[in-house]
């Protein structure tokens, strides 16, 4: 890679990373441009050059907290059923997301409710992906049921995960998120296993 795209790429991060701090200590309507822009030390011409608003840089900040999905390696879990990888999978995802992703994920939800945009389960998203995945290697483990396509499984998985993290967001963190994620969605989960 050129230094002319290092040197893009590098302000593109400054960029989302003072926007993700700024979000730490200011409203998500308090922070205008100009601020992203003094804070990441750039010219309000370059923001322009990556993004064309503030909600351009929060879903870059998504695709940040889906690479975190896409991390977590499930090739590691083979000795687990499908129903059990899922539930490590989210375990790691809880203990890899920093507080700024957790404040990220406050505004993301917040920024759907009004946008009518529901990327979460857009089938190109790393979690989506990684879920999908799990669940066709149960159905052809036959420890996931075969008589839903894995599409809908899949969906209604990230529905149910989805209410419990907004549940926890709308609470301010009132509960331990592993745990209760955990618990319940072992339960939900014999919905979808074979011989439950």
């Amino acid at each position: 890679m050129n230094s002319r795209k290092l040197q893009a790429l590098e302000t593109k991060s400054k960029i989302v990373n003072s926007f993700s701090a700024l979000l730490e200590e200011s409203d998500f309507n308090s922070i205008t441009i100009r601020g992203i822009c003094k804070h990441a030390n750039v010219s309000i011409g370059s923001f322009y050059t990556y993004f064309k608003s503030k909600d351009s840089v929060l879903m870059e900040l998504e695709d940040r907290l889906d690479q975190i999905f896409i991390s977590s390696d499930t090739l590691e879990m083979d000795d687990l059923e499908a129903s059990e990888k899922i539930i490590e999978l989210l375990k790691r995802v809880v203990d890899k997301a920093t507080a700024r992703e957790i404040v990220t994920l406050k505004y993301l939800y917040s920024s759907y409710l009004f946008t009518k945009k529901s990327p979460f389960i857009s089938k190109e998203r790393g979690q989506y992906i990684t879920i999908d995945a799990i669940i066709v290697s149960g159905q052809n483990e036959n420890s996931i049921t075969s008589e839903m396509h894995s599409n809908n499984i899949t969906r209604n998985l990230i529905r149910f995960i989805r209410g419990i993290v907004f549940d926890w967001l709308i609470l301010e963190g009132e509960y331990d998120i592993k745990s209760v994620l955990t618990e319940e969605l072992e339960r939900y989960l014999t919905l979808y296993k074979v011989n439950s």
